[in-house]
């Protein structure tokens, strides 16, 4: 199994918004992986679940630790839809779904004669959680990467960019390495 996409991701960002290629990337690592579980290729499905997983958290770590301490600090007034606490309770909402949906992977991928596993059921949850990363995205375009963007003359933008870069290509390095070496 190859996860391609992968490579899409910049190895340079020269703006915070270009840090949506992430979720787009992630995204399109969610249709493989649901491609993958119609044709009950568990092991693939894993594989890629495991991938939006590293995708996801690590997005959500950078942000939380570097991105919104500095959003945070920049606008005195955060418009209303753009506060602090949303952007955190989506990520905490996000990270249960992520959990519970490598539990129930890992799960079917053990025990592929699993009785009371339904794809039905599974594809749901898809829907609705890709509702929510869909949303909590806009969010982030519309607030976060936004106002950073606009305000990057007035704190450190590339020293934090270059982090978020580093960050990911060692990310990427150990997902590459995962697949390679199952």
């Amino acid at each position: 199994m190859s996860l391609l996409v992968l490579k899409k991701l910049p190895q340079k960002y020269a703006s915070f918004t270009e840090l949506d290629h992430i979720h787009q990337i992630a995204d399109e690592l969610l249709i493989q992986h649901q491609v993958h579980s119609m044709e009950a290729d568990w092991n693939n499905a894993l594989v890629t679940m495991d991938a939006i997983f590293h995708l996801r958290m690590g997005n959500m770590q950078d942000e939380e630790e570097l991105l919104l301490p500095v959003y945070e600090s920049i606008l005195p007034d955060i418009p209303d839809g753009g506060a602090i606490k949303y952007f955190l309770r989506e990520h905490k909402l996000i990270r249960g779904k992520l959990n519970q949906m490598i539990r129930q992977i890992s799960r079917k991928v053990q025990n592929p004669d699993q009785e009371n596993f339904s794809l039905v059921r599974l594809f749901e949850d898809y829907h609705r959680f890709k509702d929510l990363l869909d949303h909590h995205d806009a969010r982030e375009r519309a607030f976060l990467y936004k106002y950073l963007d606009e305000e990057s003359d007035n704190f450190n933008s590339m020293e934090i960019l270059k982090t978020i870069e580093e960050r990911q290509s060692k990310m990427l390095q150990e997902l590459q390495s995962r697949v390679s070496n199952p």
